[in-house]
């Protein structure tokens, strides 16, 4: 718990790099996963959604969902 400050400005700087949508997808569907793991299901359900807007075949997110 006490490292989510650390992962979610990783998270940021991965987002920023991320160049095409496949990988902008990618990084939020590792961000709804750390949703997943600490409980948030309505945060986890978002980032897949966005997830899924940039990669409408994310078969993971879709999954997921």
């Amino acid at each position: 718990g006490g490292q989510l400050d650390l992962v979610f400005s990783c998270f940021q700087r991965a987002l920023r790099l991320a160049l095409s949508a496949e990988q902008k997808a990618d990084v939020w569907y590792n961000i709804s996963f750390i949703g997943l793991q600490i409980g948030d299901l309505d945060f986890a359900r978002r980032c897949c959604r966005i997830c899924i807007s940039l990669d409408g075949g994310h078969a993971s997110a879709l999954n997921n969902l």
